[in-house]
């Protein structure tokens, strides 16, 4: 049945699961639209859908406690958000250069020295590819050309040939040693020796600004590269489907060479990690 919030309130002919639907907010016990059904006990009205909740209390109708959906998945999930992120947040994997502090824009640097590298890295709990995954980077690099950058997910090192290991692996990559602006390539690696790339042409590396990188995996069926939120390629050959990474040198890597004798720079602004922990115990929380 429906009917608005104040004769709902005042509704005395109320029977095991039934269910109704506020038609307004006139009484701040109903939200307009949102389906109630009595429980089974005939003592409670509990929420089954519609209508924003805020996960504030333990109510039905707020969703429960947003900390214990939070402690629910606490060790089920793989999050690293950095919003300002700080030299410290990696490690020097390896090579001649270094990750600083660019403290008068709030970025950090990856500094290649010419003819050189700097290889950083994030590690962690392993990471379950049987589930979805998101890599967002915000960053821009100070040359189009005459260097080698890859970011990604379990991936290769900068420095390390194509196909350098047999991990599964996702991720953006750009190379040049002919003076030639390239445009990024996504890649992925479903474990093994087969790796693909494709390009997203006209997605060129930008000396000039900041951009917004989301890397988006779903298993078996693509990577997806999005730029500053525009669709930009879709990956759907050698997608990982499944398997945990254990002990992994870098969950997240970012790196940058410099193809010439001249430098390169890449600057970070902002790292999101959002991905599933491996389940077992020697790899994940448990």
């Amino acid at each position: 049945m429906h009917d608005t919030g104040t004769n709902l309130n005042a509704m005395t002919d109320i029977i095991p699961n039934m269910a109704v639907i506020p038609t307004d907010n006139s009484n701040s016990s109903w939200t307009k639209d949102v389906l109630y059904i009595r429980n089974s006990d005939n003592t409670a009205w509990l929420s089954a859908s519609g209508g924003a909740h805020l996960h504030n209390s333990t109510s039905p109708s707020a969703g429960g406690l947003l900390t214990d959906i939070l402690e629910a998945n606490q060790l089920l999930m793989f999050f690293d958000q950095h919003n300002n992120v700080v030299a410290a947040d990696f490690a020097v994997e390896a090579g001649s250069g270094n990750i600083t502090n660019e403290a008068a824009n709030a970025w950090v640097r990856f500094n290649a020295p010419g003819s050189g590298f700097v290889a950083g890295a994030r590690f962690g709990v392993g990471i379950a590819y049987i589930l979805k995954s998101q890599l967002v980077l915000r960053m821009r690099v100070d040359a189009a050309n005459n260097l080698t950058v890859r970011c990604g997910v379990t991936a290769e090192r900068v420095d390390t040939a194509v196909g350098g290991d047999t991990a599964q692996k996702y991720g953006m990559e750009v190379c040049d040693s002919a003076g030639n602006a390239m445009d990024w390539s996504i890649f992925s690696a479903a474990g093994g020796s087969t790796r693909d790339a494709t390009t997203a042409t006209g997605y060129g590396v930008s000396p000039s600004r900041m951009t917004a990188y989301r890397l988006s995996y779903t298993p078996g069926i693509s990577v997806r590269l999005f730029v500053d939120g525009t669709l930009a390629k879709t990956l759907t050959t050698s997608v990982p489907i499944s398997g945990d990474i254990l002990n992994h040198p870098r969950n997240i890597g970012i790196g940058i060479r410099a193809n010439t004798g001249t430098a390169r720079n890449l600057y970070l602004a902002g790292l999101s990690f959002t991905a599933n922990a491996a389940r077992t115990s020697t790899s994940g929380w448990f």
